[in-house]
């Protein structure tokens, strides 16, 4: 029956059929702790996440599940909400449910000096020397907007940059001021949180 329900083993595919349609029949469903003892992996996944209020983020968290469950794995979601200490309390949290690796969007830079992470681990937007980063090329996003900007006729612009701190924010600031400066088109700047 475990190799018909886990599709291994010797089993011949008529055995497989019945056992699986029995199983069905019977509302039988496997214990995943009972697996993920004997095999040690969990199939699940954590997200940490910093702020669910800003949509960017939501649509992150939707693209992350659909990519986890076309591969079989769940994920479990945290927020840290943009505190240092609830990020790393999420990571404790998350790392105790078992999860075989995290996807972690920092609140910035500073954020892995910390916190000493023992399973893989993807970090988005920002720079970490010692994990695995997703970085996007933003001294160019900075650039692409400012140019969309200019190519519409636009000559007076005025810049509102996330906090300078973060380097991804900084890279930006840096491109669209690159750009604007080209065509005399920045009138004034302004740095602002996130939130």
């Amino acid at each position: 029956a475990s190799y018909s329900l886990n599709n291994s083993g010797s089993v011949g595919a008529n055995t497989r059929k019945k056992v699986i349609e029995i199983a069905k029949q019977l509302g039988y469903q496997p214990n995943t702790s009972a697996k993920a003892m004997r095999t040690g992996k969990t199939g699940i996944i954590g997200l940490l996440m910093p702020d669910f209020t800003n949509p960017f983020f939501s649509q992150l968290t939707q693209a992350v599940l659909i990519a986890a469950r076309q591969l079989n794995y769940e994920v479990i979601i945290s927020n840290s909400m943009g505190n240092a200490e609830t990020e790393k309390n999420c990571i404790d949290a998350l790392t105790k449910q078992g999860i075989e690796g995290l996807i972690w969007f920092p609140i910035d830079e500073l954020s892995s000096s910390s916190i000493n992470l023992q399973i893989p681990t993807v970090v988005i937007d920002r720079y970490f020397n010692n994990l695995d980063c997703i970085v996007a090329d933003c001294e160019a996003g900075g650039e692409i907007a400012a140019k969309y900007l200019i190519d519409n006729g636009h000559k007076k612009i005025g810049l509102i940059n996330g906090p300078l701190d973060v380097k991804s924010s900084r890279l930006r600031s840096n491109g669209a001021r690159h750009y604007l400066t080209k065509f005399n088109a920045l009138e004034w700047e302004y740095e602002s949180a996130y939130s």
